[in-house]
């Protein structure tokens, strides 16, 4: 298969060959997991920055080994770091909060740690992704990371540059 592809950070097209291997929704947005040819690596791309599709009827030895859920087991969205091993992150959240994790859990991993009126704190084990931070980042003040401290400190630094457009 053979297309451009148009990256929002990056203000450049790309001639993309590769080899398909699915599809992955992720907040309403759908992206093709395939193997880039130019480095061997499996990435995704957004369907809706794809143009001028090119199928080739070429074809190719499939990797039997790849599965798509497995790939993605252990991140939060479509981003992976796959040279990186995941982490146990643990995290408070306020009770108005506690009823929404319990009943759709933020990933498979997660684990209740404690329950108590005051407050829920659970467990997952993640990549640290961008997809995974700005989720936290949703839930405002209602969440505190417990561990790992330098997640924590990703976190607070992320805030401290926000608050800093307001003053």
């Amino acid at each position: 298969m053979k297309f451009t592809y148009q990256f929002f950070d990056i203000n450049q097209i790309y001639s993309v060959l590769c080899k398909p291997y699915g599809i992955k929704e992720f907040k309403n947005r759908w992206y093709l997991v395939a193997k880039d040819n130019k480095d061997n690596f499996v990435k995704t791309f957004a369907l809706e920055r794809i143009t001028d599709i090119e199928i080739s009827f070429d074809s190719f030895i499939d990797d039997t080994k790849f599965n798509i859920s497995e790939f993605f087991r252990n991140s939060f969205g479509i981003n992976t770091h796959l040279n990186e091993d995941p982490v146990k992150i643990v995290l408070e959240f306020e009770p108005r909060q506690a009823l929404y994790v319990k009943s759709k859990p933020l990933h498979h991993s997660q684990k209740i740690i404690e329950e108590t009126p005051e407050k829920l704190v659970i467990s997952l084990f993640v990549h640290n992704t961008y997809d995974f931070r700005m989720e936290l980042l949703s839930y405002g003040d209602s969440v505190k990371v417990i561990e790992p401290e330098t997640f924590k400190n990703q976190l607070i630094e992320i805030y401290k540059k926000t608050l800093g457009k307001y003053e």
